[in-house]
């Protein structure tokens, strides 16, 4: 259980970064103007 902390740490950025894809995906246009 060391590094199981950075693991969740680590799945949980990439989820987020999954998130954003898909929604850039969905709504191009929405996501230029979120940023």
């Amino acid at each position: 259980y060391k590094h199981r902390n950075q693991i969740e740490r680590f799945l949980g950025r990439i989820k987020r970064c999954r998130r954003v894809a898909t929604r850039y995906e969905e709504k191009a246009t929405n996501f230029a103007g979120f940023i």
